[in-house]
């Protein structure tokens, strides 16, 4: 009985993206006014940004899709889709065969693509989805075991970066994806701004009231920020 359930319950997420990619071939959140499809989840349904804007992704690689001429085309990952209207998957496993497909580099041929999606809903139906992403990651370590396969097409599709919302003591967090040349310049910056000055470490205070420039003068023959500045008689902090 139990189990019965379980597989009703895995079916329900397809019911969803059925009604999502309607609305979204409708466009009935331009007609309502709303800030998209998510926008028109969160008003109507009362749920966070962040699940409803999941439900829409999902709905758009899991959900049926129509060609510009009118013909029915599969979901973008067909056998994730078909396990899924079964029961035989949850909506946890679902997502991580999602996930790990779509970061598999673009070079790789559709068929072996293909027949690694089958290869994790199989393993998907019979492990739980903790056990699931071990099997991901050596799947995914098997068709590109050096990281060889990775290009700057691939970096560029990954690359991300999210300021979360401002906290009360003013804080806000950050999460991200850098590509190697961001993260050369991100080294590039720390680098300078760690790196002791010649009389000691100034310390940072905030500017005076009155102030009308900047409180640290810039040296007209070293490069901004005014943390790589160095002291000279000419270029002093205003402390």
């Amino acid at each position: 009985m139990f189990r019965d359930l379980e597989a009703q319950r895995r079916r329900l997420p397809t019911v969803d993206h059925r009604l999502i990619t309607e609305l979204e071939c409708r466009g009935t959140a331009t007609t309502l006014l709303t800030r998209g499809t998510a926008g028109l989840l969160t008003e109507l349904l009362h749920v966070d940004v962040g699940a409803a804007k999941s439900r829409v992704r999902a709905a758009g690689v899991l959900g049926p899709r129509t060609a510009i001429t009118g013909e029915p085309l599969d979901p973008v990952y067909p056998a994730t889709a078909a396990a899924q209207a079964a029961g035989t998957i949850s909506e946890k496993h679902a997502r991580m065969v999602t996930t790990t497909i779509g970061a598999l580099p673009h070079h790789l041929e559709a068929d072996t693509v293909a027949s690694a999606e089958r290869t994790l809903v199989i393993q998907a139906q019979g492990l739980r989805p903790s056990e699931l992403g071990t099997v991901a990651d050596r799947l995914t370590a098997y068709l590109d075991p050096d990281g060889q396969l990775c290009d700057d097409t691939d970096r560029a599709a990954r690359r991300a970066l999210n300021i979360g919302r401002q906290r009360a003591d003013g804080m806000s967090p950050i999460t991200g994806l850098l590509d190697p040349a961001t993260r050369a310049l991100v080294d590039a910056a720390f680098s300078a701004l760690a790196r002791p000055s010649p009389t000691g470490t100034f310390p940072i205070r905030a500017a005076p009231d009155n102030a009308t420039t900047t409180p640290w003068p810039r040296c007209a023959a070293t490069p901004w920020p005014p943390a790589v500045c160095r002291p000279t008689a000419d270029c002093r902090p205003p402390w």
